[in-house]
């Protein structure tokens, strides 16, 4: 596997990322009737920081491996926890099923990792819920054979807006650099793009995607 991620997301909220789905009615509606995932739990997930990391495979089923993690604020716990309840159930009833990770087991509960497998026992995802301050709370998310670890706390996400950082050639393997992008993206070796929403009162909000103000490295 190639040490060096294919992305690396970083945001002050999930909102660039989920806006467009869960602020469309009948999406959002069709999410908490399939997953129990209520507006309240929507409303926190979009308001939440994330880290997002996606790494090419060589060594498995998977193309690549995406780890997620994002942070809410500790009022949010039990909208959490029953989230991913019902989510639990939900991916049982479709065939997949639950094992507590051994390195788990036996804490003194404040982290726990739930490994979900095939029919074939291979594991597809893992998700790990971490009290990292008396405030805040973690969910880590991983699908494609990543395993769940703790982000270093030294990791800093933007206050605003978002980071994106990328290697054009892992991106073009696994399809997701189309051939619309700029020539001098395309043959890019890595990439850095800032992006931050300005200041408007277009949508009544103090922050708005209508209009933005960037920046693009390339190397």
């Amino acid at each position: 596997m190639n040490n060096r991620l294919a992305l690396h997301w970083q945001g002050a909220s999930t909102k660039p990322l989920f806006s467009s789905l869960l602020q469309r009615r009948l999406i959002s509606d069709a999410i908490e009737k399939t997953y129990g995932l209520t507006p309240d739990f929507q409303a926190a997930w979009l308001g939440a920081p994330l880290d997002l990391k996606a790494q090419l495979r060589n060594d498995g089923p998977f193309k690549a491996s995406i780890q997620l993690s994002v942070v809410f604020h500790a009022r949010h716990a039990e909208t959490l926890q029953t989230g991913l309840t019902s989510v639990a159930s939900n991916l049982e009833l479709r065939g997949l099923r639950p094992q507590v990770s051994p390195s788990a087991a036996g804490t003194n509960g404040q982290s726990t990792v739930l490994m979900w497998k095939g029919q074939g026992q291979s594991v597809l995802g893992r998700w790990s819920v971490d009290s990292t301050t008396p405030n805040q709370i973690s969910l880590q998310l991983s699908l494609g054979g990543a395993s769940v670890s703790r982000l270093p706390s030294s990791i800093q996400r933007p206050t605003s807006g978002l980071r994106i950082r990328f290697d054009a050639k892992q991106l073009r393997d696994l399809g997701w650099l189309k051939a619309t992008w700029p020539r001098s993206v395309q043959q890019a070796g890595q990439g850095e793009l800032l992006l931050k929403p300005m200041l408007g009162h277009r949508s009544g909000q103090a922050e708005t995607w209508y209009w933005l103000k960037g920046q693009l490295s390339l190397r």
